[in-house]
């Protein structure tokens, strides 16, 4: 067996090795938010410009494009792209990507993976490896985390399922290791996995305690901090002789996917706004109908007194309002026919479309998306009455849950619709 193409003493030195001729690879590096995307990232650029530890720049990215919010906050702004080389010229780029789950709602995350498909319709034509950093210290998938990895594979074609890796941030071994890999969801479970203590963090907080003077504890930290560092740097041998096995995908693929993720929600949207204009025209019906029958009363009424002063002229205009009326009632009628019978074609393009885009998607539905979503929500609505927040911030997650539920309701009428299509073309 072939030895290694790359070692903890070459990388040291910000060499990197490709046995496979490659003299580039492209990562794109996505994840929840608070997970230590942009931190593995500073890492990565340090490294490979054979920095020691002594010498990293703590911040080697556009600080422009950070907004140095909260951790429940993605402090990425938009999807970046980064470009870098190795000291023995392999180029590296790297999209680091803005967090999903972000407390400021889903619409942030929408704008999220639109900025990040963006980036890769400008400047990306093939991607060698996603990359997804995961908080390692957390031992369940939960709500969050769950919606997060959701999102993420709900963008990424099933061409892509060899060159996914995920990271696991805050540990450094296996016994600190606390995340069970077995919840994941069954498309990420067997994906190549790296544990990373990363020694930016404890380099800052090394840098920190050097102003307090204490020189023990500042002996004790350099030694940790240099540990972790070598620790840090197996874990990124390890990726990049796994990099080495992966061939690179073009990114066509992820385009056309969320072009079509964009079309289902396009489309379901507009068939949403259509229901409730049918809605309306029911509503507008029904009062059109009361009001026959009174008009019906009324034009009665005058009939049977038409010898009475003025009574011709009433019934008249009565009669004239009840034409009316009707005309009026067969129009509605007529668009509420056109409106459902749209609503019920549309229906059933959606059910095809989703088909499609579930045989593509690594989720494998689209659907699963929109459980997910109404899942966090919930939890959300829970923790907000439970911390009494306000009525407004209440009255709107509750709005936007609602309208979840129903784009779910009409997605699973939508499935079924599409089946029902494919049996009467085949009967």
């Amino acid at each position: 067996m072939s030895a290694p193409a790359n070692t903890v003493e070459l990388l040291a030195k910000g060499i990197v090795n490709f046995t496979r001729g490659k003299k580039s690879i492209t990562i794109l590096l996505v994840g929840e938010t608070g997970t230590g995307r942009t931190s593995l990232l500073a890492l990565l650029i340090n490294v490979l410009a054979g920095r020691s530890l002594a010498e990293y720049d703590l911040q080697p990215y556009d600080l422009k494009n950070e907004m140095g919010v909260s951790d429940t906050q993605t402090q990425t702004i938009h999807a970046k792209l980064y470009e870098f080389y190795s000291l023995n010229g392999v180029k590296i780029a790297v999209l680091d990507t803005p967090g999903f789950a972000d407390t400021r709602g889903l619409q942030r995350d929408k704008q999220h993976k639109d900025s990040i498909v963006t980036a890769i319709r400008d400047h990306i034509s093939e991607v060698t490896a996603v990359i997804i950093v995961a908080n390692g210290t957390t031992p369940r998938l939960g709500c969050t985390s769950d919606y997060a990895i959701s999102t993420l594979t709900s963008i990424l074609p099933r061409s892509l399922a060899n060159n996914i890796s995920i990271f696991f941030t805050h540990v450094s071994t296996p016994l600190a290791w606390s995340f069970d890999p077995d919840i994941l969801p069954v498309e990420l479970r067997h994906t190549k996995r790296f544990l990373l203590e990363n020694p930016i963090a404890m380099r800052k907080k090394y840098l920190a305690v050097a102003q307090q003077e204490d020189l023990e504890l500042l002996e004790e930290l350099e030694k940790a901090v240099n540990q972790s560092h070598r620790t840090a740097l197996k874990a990124l041998v390890n990726m990049f002789n796994w990099l080495d096995t992966v061939q690179p995908e073009p990114t066509a693929e992820i385009i056309l996917l969320y072009d079509q993720y964009m079309k289902i929600e396009s489309d379901t949207s507009t068939i949403l706004a259509r229901m409730s204009q049918v809605s309306e025209k029911r509503n507008k019906l029904q009062n059109s109908i009361s009001s026959l029958e009174a008009i019906r009363l009324t034009a009665k009424a005058y009939e049977n007194i038409l010898g009475v002063p003025e009574a011709q002229k009433r019934y008249d205009e009565a009669i004239w309002q009840l034409n009316m009326t009707e005309v009026q009632i067969s129009a509605i009628q007529r668009d509420i026919d056109q409106i459902t019978a749209e609503i019920a074609w549309s229906t059933s393009n959606i059910g095809t479309l989703a088909e499609r885009y579930s045989e593509l998607s690594l989720s494998g539905s689209f659907a699963v998306q929109l459980k997910k979503s109404v899942k966090l929500l919930e939890v959300h609505l829970q923790s907000t009455l439970a911390k009494g927040g306000d009525a407004e911030t209440i009255k709107q997650i509750q709005a936007s849950l609602e309208q979840l539920k129903t784009k779910l309701a009409l997605l699973e009428q939508a499935a079924v619709a599409a089946k029902q299509k494919i049996s009467n073309h085949a009967g």
